[in-house]
């Protein structure tokens, strides 16, 4: 059986490109429509490892949303 997991291949094991937030895995365009921040600036925060999404949200979270 093969499972088409949205059109990307391993999502389920790796999650290379999701961040676990709250026990919730959300994207870099999540992330940013959350927290009002260019994307390019929550992948360099995340990606690079100097910050966890979680507090990435709660440090750039504006009362916008």
């Amino acid at each position: 059986m093969i499972n088409i997991n949205n059109g990307r291949r391993n999502k389920g094991k790796r999650r290379s490109n999701l961040f676990l937030v709250n026990d919730e895995w959300l994207s870099v365009g999540v992330i940013a429509e959350i927290t009002n921040q260019p994307r390019e600036k929550v992948r360099q925060a995340i990606v690079i490892g100097v910050i966890s999404a979680e507090d990435f949200i709660k440090r750039y979270k504006t009362e916008k949303i």
